[in-house]
């Protein structure tokens, strides 16, 4: 596609939450003469909240979606919308001809990021997933040395986090941390949504080529829920392994009183590459011997590589739909494979972190950072270490010819 001589025309669905944020750094980070926000959909009370930045921006405010897809003559939309939602928008932009930055994680399922993947195809437009850090120098650095053997062979990956959620978290809207919609998957939880990055990042750090992300094709899962009123997991350990050879430890929770995290680790034989928080590091025999960390907000990166693609300047988005399709198999394989079990109320405290408006709390399984700390340094699940009496065995799952989603076994307990 040749660049063109005006600016790219994005439209937005949605207004709040995720998409307001989106905006807000579109029209901060794009140059005006390279691409503009043309066009939202609000939704509700979120209107309010955008106005400022509609108003400032002369961005069209319109009724529908399919009025903002099919009638403000639109280049490519942005998707920050809910989980469950993304095939069906995603279908509705590339049937209008439009490109599309959809929000990660690419969808609930396995069938839904497949079927995306053929409408992407048939339409031939390009289609973008906002893991934003994907698209960093940092990222790029860490990748490119990793296959220019900086670390040696790659032996293991592994990464964990601990980052508290309060009720405000889970009030926001009617699907956190539930594992349906309505009708529909949704499978929220620390590994599908906000943790969901790190898992992305060790994928593709361990992929085989600089556009490729790692392909789990077995699943160990321990899912356990200490939250009330939630149907889906709080508290994840998952190890998988990999097309690429190496194992993926992942341990990732809400429930805890303080965050602790995330670092994403790929050990190899001769060095390890960390990332914490947004920071990248090179580690050779104890001693950090490189670091590399963005001196922008990640999402700067994200719509210059989107935009770079729509006018022809490289042939990739840096983290497409197969990119994220191999978070969503880890999530679909260890929803299937386990129950999500309750930890028991002993086991369980109730926080308001300092700080925090009264009521605004956390549920906090006890012992759980030294549990952690313990799974992650070893290499272990949490039932394998022996520190905690309410861990069961993990369920395991082989993921050679997963290609649909068959839903999660009856709730234990």
């Amino acid at each position: 596609m040749e660049l063109m001589d005006k600016p790219w025309k994005i439209g937005c669905i949605g207004a709040g939450g995720q998409a307001l944020k989106l905006m807000r750094l579109f029209v901060d980070t794009v140059p005006p003469e390279r691409a503009v926000l043309a066009a939202v959909r609000p939704s509700g009370p979120e209107e309010a909240a955008a106005n400022p930045v509609i108003q400032s921006h002369g961005i069209r405010c319109v009724d529908t979606v399919g009025e903002l897809l099919n009638h403000c003559e639109l280049d490519a939309v942005l998707i920050p919308t809910s989980i469950h939602s993304h095939l069906d928008y995603t279908r509705q932009a590339l049937e209008a001809g439009l490109h599309v930055l959809v929000e990660k994680p690419v969808a609930a399922t396995i069938d839904e990021v497949d079927a995306m993947i053929e409408l992407r195809d048939r339409h031939r437009l390009t289609v973008a997933v906002g893991y934003q850090g994907t698209y960093t120098p940092s990222t790029q650095w860490v990748k490119e040395t990793i296959l220019g053997g900086g670390i040696g062979k790659v032996l293991r990956a592994r990464l964990t986090g601990l980052w508290p959620r309060r009720d405000s978290y889970y009030n926001r809207n009617d699907w956190a941390g539930k594992l349906r919609a309505g009708d529909q998957w949704v499978l929220d939880s620390p590994a599908n949504n906000a943790l969901a990055h790190q898992i992305n990042f060790a994928l593709y750090f361990t992929g085989k080529d600089r556009h490729a992300s790692n392909q789990p094709v077995a699943v160990e899962a321990e899912l356990y829920r200490a939250r009330p009123g939630i149907d889906n997991f709080d508290t994840g350990a998952i190890r998988c392994e990999t097309e690429a050879g190496c194992p993926l430890l992942i341990l990732l929770s809400h429930a805890c009183a303080e965050a602790d995290g995330p670092v994403v680790e790929i050990i190899g034989e001769s060095g390890i590459i960390r990332r914490r928080d947004n920071a990248c590091e090179l580690e050779r025999d104890g001693t950090i011997v490189e670091k590399r960390e963005d001196d922008a907000i990640p999402e700067r990166f994200m719509y210059e590589n989107f935009l770079d693609k729509l006018e022809g300047k490289t042939n990739n988005v840096l983290c497409a739909l197969e990119n994220g399709r191999a978070q969503t198999l880890v999530i679909n394989g260890a929803a299937a494979a386990c129950p999500v079990r309750p930890v028991p109320e002993t086991h369980v405290r109730r926080v308001v972190p300092e700080g925090a408006p009264e009521g605004d709390g956390v549920f906090a399984i006890e012992g759980l950072p030294a549990l952690f700390a313990e799974a992650f340094s070893s290499f272990r699940l949490p039932s394998e270490t022996g520190m905690a009496e309410w861990t069961r065995p993990p369920g395991r799952l082989d993921l050679s010819d997963f290609t649909r989603f068959p839903g999660v076994p009856e709730p234990a307990g």
